[in-house]
């Protein structure tokens, strides 16, 4: 890639599933910690994004000037990398639209296995979509709703893909679908739900009681309620 031009689809890659990293051409990145989260944000909106949305959202204890100067400084740290991942504005900024993003890319996917699994159309389990968190050490306010929307929608997706494939006697499938939703919400009642379906499903009644006393032993014990 020469210098002064646009990097090819794919050549430079965002990751904010598990951890946050930069790459390009799959060489990793350094990035100062506050240019991490501007791009973090670009990453996860997936739009433009004005100057005093991005400056406010990501020091929202600052005045205005102290954000927005916060903001420069971020930009300005990217250094050389700056003109090949974003696209810069006087009022306005994003990433350039072939820097691939891991989240934006999961998302389309997760999304598109559930409407696949409502209609009735075959889906195809893959482990690796639904395994990691939006940036889960990071503590930033504007993450958490984002985060916890992404979780809501991998579990979702999870239990409807479980239901398709106990429909399509792909037991042992539905069974990992099941045990997935269950490792990334313990107390979540529908997970569990959907792997007593899989195992009633399958014939293994002992085993979906056994799995339901745990759950409601463990719910008892945790949280003082019944499932």
């Amino acid at each position: 890639m020469s210098v002064g031009s646009q990097p090819d689809p794919g050549q430079v890659q965002l990751c904010v599933l598990g951890r946050f990293e930069l790459s390009v051409m799959n060489r990793p990145v350094a990035i100062p910690g506050p240019s991490q989260r501007v791009l973090a944000l670009l990453g996860v909106e997936d739009q433009l994004v004005s100057r005093s949305f991005a400056a406010g959202t990501l020091w929202p204890d600052a005045n205005e000037g102290a954000a927005r100067s916060n903001l420069r400084s971020a930009l300005w740290r990217l250094g050389s990398h700056r003109s090949l991942v974003l696209q810069v504005g006087p009022d306005a900024l994003r990433l350039e639209r072939e820097v691939a993003v891991d989240f934006r890319e999961h998302r389309s996917r997760a999304r598109i296995l559930l409407d696949h699994a409502a209609k009735g159309e075959r889906v195809d389990l893959s482990s690796s979509l639904f395994e990691s968190d939006l940036l889960p050490t990071w503590c930033d306010e504007w993450v958490e709703p984002q985060r916890e929307s992404y979780r809501q929608l991998r579990l979702h997706s999870l239990e409807a893909i479980c239901d398709h494939l106990i429909l399509r006697e792909r037991f042992g499938e539905a069974l990992e679908a099941a045990f997935m939703a269950v490792s990334t919400s313990p107390f979540r009642e529908s997970a569990h739900r959907a792997v007593v379906l899989a195992l009633l499903a399958e014939g293994n009644r002992g085993e979906a009681l056994r799995h339901y006393e745990r759950f409601r032993s463990s719910l008892k014990e945790e949280l003082g309620v019944e499932p």
